[in-house]
């Protein structure tokens, strides 16, 4: 609902955990620390510190699996899960892989590749074309875990294959809480 969308972006910009002096929103670590100070998925937004802002010390370098890591509560949001700092390349590349496969597919003969629509609203974390953009997701999906086949070769080789000619199509993204209250 629109009440829910509207009530998850002040969450995100008012929740808030003191790290020694400095207070950062959900919005600053996501936005500012894990994707390196970019402009949120918001229209109209600016990155998240000013160049003059202490916690811009904090900054790491933007790894765009990521996004298939973080959970906002949305039903289409990636899975919660726990990362550990002794295996998290490792669970980055699971959670990537088995999120892309349920939300990649692709069309050889249409030249069409559908893809979650955090690709699309986050575009400039995977690549600077749509060339880039579905090489990166290539070297994330796992063809194992993928729904969809593509019939004679892989999902990895097709979307590599196409890639300089595939038009970008997105699945839909509910935005629905994937909670219930006590109240429904």
């Amino acid at each position: 609902s629109p009440d829910g969308q509207f009530a998850r972006l002040v969450r995100w910009a008012t929740a808030s955990y003191r790290l020694g002096a400095h207070t950062f929103s959900l919005n600053d670590i996501e936005n500012g620390v894990l994707r390196n100070n970019k402009q949120s998925a918001v229209p109209g937004t600016k990155p998240q510190f000013p160049p003059d802002d202490a916690k811009a010390g904090f900054l790491l370098p933007l790894d765009n699996r990521l996004h298939f890591a973080l959970n906002c509560g949305a039903i289409s949001c990636p899975p919660v899960r726990v990362y550990s700092e002794a295996h998290l390349e490792a669970e980055l590349d699971a959670a990537s892989a088995d999120y892309l496969g349920r939300y990649v597919a692709v069309d050889t003969g249409t030249r069409t590749v559908k893809l979650t629509r955090l690709c699309n609203w986050f575009a400039p974390d995977f690549g600077d074309d749509n060339a880039a953009i579905l090489r990166r997701i290539a070297s994330l999906v796992v063809d194992e875990m993928a729904e969809f086949s593509v019939e004679g070769t892989s999902m990895r080789a097709a979307l590599e294959e196409i890639a300089d000619i595939a038009t970008i199509d997105h699945f839909p993204y509910s935005m629905e809480p994937n909670w219930r209250t006590d109240t429904e």
